[in-house]
Parts: C-alpha cells; structure tokens; sequence
C-alpha cells in the first residue's frame, strides 16, 4: 500500500509539473512530461537508493520538525519552534520513559528563608519531607517528575506573624519593599550568588551564576501604593537542556552565596516578617513519572 501510495504521488506530481510547464512556456505535452518524468523518477531512484538523504519532515501549525535518533534509542525531535514551551513538550512526550504518561504544563516553587549567619540556601522538593513547609510553595509528589524547562530565583518578604501569602517575588532588592540596609545586603544573593542542582548524584547544573537571575525594571517601586513594572519572563533561564526532578529520587538544590560582617539581608525592619528567596522551576509534570511508580 506504501508502494502503491507512493507511485500515485509521483504520477501526480509529475503530471502537475508537465501541464504547469506546457501552460506557461507552450512546449509540447509529449516531450515536456518526458522529460519531467525522466527528472523526477532519476530524484527518486537517488533517494531511494540513499545517494541523496531526505529528511522526514513535517509542518504542524507553527513549527517543524525532523525525527532523530537519541543515545538511549528512544525518539527525538529536532524543532525549529516560536513557541519553546510547545517544542520542549513535543520533544518529551517522545521519549520512551514519558511512553504512556501525561505530561501537564506546571510549575514548582521553592523556598528557602535568609539568615543573617548562614551563607546556604537549602531547598526542599518533596511534599511532606520537611517540617518547614510554607503555605506559598509547590512542592512535587513522590509518584510524580517534573520536567524543568525554565528556572527563576526571586527574594520574597512575606508577613508570617500574621500568616499572609500575598509577598511579591521580587526580580531583584527592592529598597521599598525590603528596607535599604538589607536591600542593599540581600544584592550579595545575586551578585555572588551560585546555584547548585544535583539530581540523583548527578550535578545538573553545577554552580550557575544567580547573577542571570538579576531583573531590575524600569519602573520602580516607590512607595507602600505602587509596584514595580512586572512580567512573567524577567529573570527567567532557559533550562538548555532540560532536567528532570524525580519525586522518589535524592533532589539535592542549593544556592550559596558570600556574607560579610554585619550581614543583614536576613532582618526584616518589619518584625513578624521573613525574607526569602524562591527558587521557581516551570516546565511539565510527567504524572506517575517517578522512576519508581
């Protein structure tokens, strides 16, 4: 059927050509198909043959793509995409391991409280594995994975003493929100900060820079009644390639930084508050994804 189908498509194309060329230039139908037919059974001899290599390519809607081989046999997809988030689940969703599973589009968030005598951010990824939970975090499920293909760092000032959840992460030390002494300590997070992600003992990204992570807007918070100009894609990494967390796995996440004496991004000028930075992964939950579900 395969031949069968193959065949037709030729004859089709090939008649095409010829009515196109007789048309447009008058030749005469006999020796125009002829040639067209010469031309394009001698492409295809070639191809079939492998002396010329066609890729197996195909347009849906905005991108396209051509299959590839991985190193571990199952298949990939290279993408030429405007849509990144689409790609990277295109690309997913092929692998053998994603093989009946449902990847939804989600995120993660973390959190980890600063203070004024630890230079160590720690960052906990499972549901329930720590007493220290805050109301505001995402954490993931032992049966599931999550494929990261953003990351974000961001300082949090948030009112514990009267348990609200309504801080905005900011992009970068905002004066007005966090107090110009500690504001101006908590730059140290970005400007020597390194982030460390070992994922199964494997370094995944080994000591990235948090500088990247650095947004400061145009337009700036000036008092306690206006924010500043805010979007969803400030101070956001490509995860280039993808990780994935496992929740039955060992997630160990840090993020040091160098203190000084004095240190005092920690000390809030409003008691019952804390600082924190949130480390947000976005990407694609692979439900029932753990390698041990």
């Amino acid at each position: 059927m395969k031949n069968i189908k193959s065949f037709l498509g030729l004859f089709f194309a090939i008649a095409l050509f010829s009515t196109a060329i007789v048309a447009g230039l008058d030749t005469t139908p006999v020796a125009t198909t002829l040639s067209v037919g010469t031309a394009f059974g001698g492409f295809s001899y070639l191809v079939q043959a492998g002396f010329v290599q066609m890729p197996q390519s195909y347009v849906l809607f905005d991108f396209i793509g051509a299959p590839v081989q991985t190193e571990s046999g199952s298949p990939g997809i290279q993408v030429i995409s405007t849509e990144r988030e689409r790609a990277v689940h295109l690309n997913n969703s092929l692998k053998a391991k994603y093989a009946g599973k449902q990847l939804v589009p989600g995120y993660m968030r973390l959190e980890a409280t600063v203070s004024n005598v630890s230079n160590t951010l720690k960052f906990n990824t499972f549901t329930g594995d720590s007493t220290n939970v805050y109301a505001t975090e995402q954490r993931l499920d032992r049966n599931d994975s999550f494929i990261v293909s953003e990351v974000a760092v961001y300082l949090l000032k948030q009112d514990v003493a009267n348990k609200k959840t309504n801080g905005l992460p900011c992009t970068y030390p905002n004066y007005t929100v966090f107090g110009a002494a500690a504001a101006a300590d908590l730059m140290a997070i970005y400007t020597s900060g390194k982030l460390n992600i070992e994922i199964g003992k494997k370094r995944e990204i080994p000591d990235l820079d948090v500088l990247r992570f650095l947004a400061i807007p145009n337009t700036q918070q000036s008092s306690g009644t206006n924010y500043d100009e805010f979007n969803n894609k400030q101070g956001v990494y490509h995860a280039t390639p993808q990780f994935e967390i496992d929740g039955s796995g060992t997630n160990d996440i840090s993020l040091k930084f160098e203190t000084y004496a004095g240190y005092a991004g920690g000390t809030p000028v409003v008691a019952g508050n804390e600082h924190r930075v949130v480390l947000m992964f976005r990407g694609f939950y692979a439900q029932n994804g753990s390698a041990n579900t």
